[in-house]
């Protein structure tokens, strides 16, 4: 996993919820691989209104700096066919 400790903390943070999960998925999902954008989602029994995403978004740059951040929230039971494909690879946070 390429991201900071600092990171992983605060991805786990912003989960609203004690049951809410936060995973890392793409190329920082992978040791072996160089650069990329940081993927995240977050699993959550429903889903967070849009100023909730853009206040962890937000967040996360005053902390780290600007960097390239795909930030999705899906609920647990949501059926999509690329949340199946990221599961596979995804590193819980």
């Amino acid at each position: 996993m390429r991201i900071s400790p600092e990171m992983r903390q605060y991805f786990k943070s912003a989960c609203q919820n004690v049951e809410d999960k936060a995973f890392l998925f793409g190329s920082r999902a992978n040791d072996s691989k160089r650069g990329g954008d940081i993927d995240v989602f977050i699993l959550s029994n429903k889903h967070y209104d849009s100023d909730t995403v853009r206040t962890i978004r937000a967040k996360f740059m005053q902390k780290f700096g600007w960097q390239k951040l795909d930030l999705i929230n899906w609920t647990f039971d949501e059926k999509n066919t690329f949340k199946d494909l990221v599961m596979d690879e995804a590193i819980e946070l």
